[in-house]
């Protein structure tokens, strides 16, 4: 049986303890993304391969740790969406229409009402795209491509909603918010209950094992023995939670190994390259307070009744 040829296996295990300012990962052998061999697809499409999917070389580790190496920033994102595609195939093109209001069109009425912040979305990201560096607009149009490939190679493997018609716009949408549900429904719980004031845990974090969540440590050169700075991640998060871990490298430009979100390249939970490393933790701690200042009628400069001092007056 002949191997994909998306993949070479290599055993290098997935990194759990980062140091920050560790050296380059090992240079791998290349690889070119291009239409599955027959084991893994009933029917592949013979279309021609862009010059894109020629410039990106792609290896995976024992775990299966795609380490994508382009030679541009565009082509080192058509090879991100390409595994992403190749590992959770139908869910990547169906985070990008609920990134832009159109799941309901694919899927039916039910889904109308997340299509309206999707909606919002996308009108601002064809708005602010022109405006975006010329790196980043690379990268989005480099993901849109790969994404598009893939669908158009594996198309008996993917349902009818999923076209291969995505844009930039559409990519960036994904990593854009144009309003917070969240905060949302904090307003309408505080118009419902007014003496609830500030952000409130779901019920089913506090409800749930306390003895769960996500954790980062950061340990100065002065406390390791290595004399190196070291983060250290412990996420608690599944299989299922929509992160994709992936080493993304661009020679003289880019070199990072993290975690993404399914769908887009620019939500960065986590990772680390070169010089720096960083971890998000989800937490539901009260940003804010409200106080309620006691003023004395007769002196305009107390703050709180009975602490403090009497203003002054001349005598009359």
């Amino acid at each position: 049986m002949r191997r994909h040829p998306l993949i070479g296996f290599l055993l290098l295990p997935s990194l759990f303890l980062i140091p920050i300012g560790c050296g380059p990962t090992p240079e791998l052998a290349p690889t070119t993304p291009g239409p599955v061999e027959m084991e893994r697809a009933e029917a592949p499409r013979a279309v021609p391969a862009p010059p894109l999917a020629q410039a990106v070389e792609i290896r995976r580790t024992s775990y299966g740790v795609p380490h994508i190496l382009g030679e541009t920033l565009e082509a080192g994102a058509f090879g991100l969406a390409w595994v992403m595609m190749e590992d959770y195939g139908e869910v990547v093109p169906q985070q990008l229409l609920m990134s832009n209001g159109r799941w309901a069109a694919a899927t039916g009425s039910e889904a109308v009402d997340g299509d309206f912040p999707g909606r919002m979305a996308h009108e601002y990201a064809v708005q602010v795209f022109p405006g975006f560096p010329r790196d980043v607009q690379a990268i989005l149009e480099g993901f849109a491509a790969g994404v598009n490939y893939f669908i158009e190679t594996h198309r008996g493997e993917l349902p009818d909603w999923a076209e291969p018609e995505f844009t930039p716009e559409d990519v960036a949408a994904r990593d854009l918010r144009v309003w917070d549900a969240g905060a949302v429904r904090d307003f309408l719980q505080s118009r419902q209950n007014p003496g609830e004031v500030g952000i409130q845990a779901p019920p089913s974090v506090e409800e749930s094992d306390p003895d769960v969540g996500s954790n980062a440590w950061a340990f100065g050169p002065e406390r390791t023995s290595s004399g190196s700075a070291i983060l250290v991640r412990n996420p608690h998060l599944s299989y299922t939670s929509g992160y994709y871990e992936a080493h993304f490298r661009v020679p003289g430009i880019l070199d990072f190994y993290g975690d993404f979100r399914l769908g887009g390249p620019f939500t960065i939970i986590g990772g680390f390259n070169e010089r720096l490393g960083w971890s998000t933790t989800n937490n539901y701690g009260d940003p804010n307070q409200v106080y309620a200042l006691l003023k004395e009628p007769g002196n305009p400069d107390a703050i709180d009744s009975g602490t403090a001092p009497k203003a002054s007056r001349p005598a009359p």
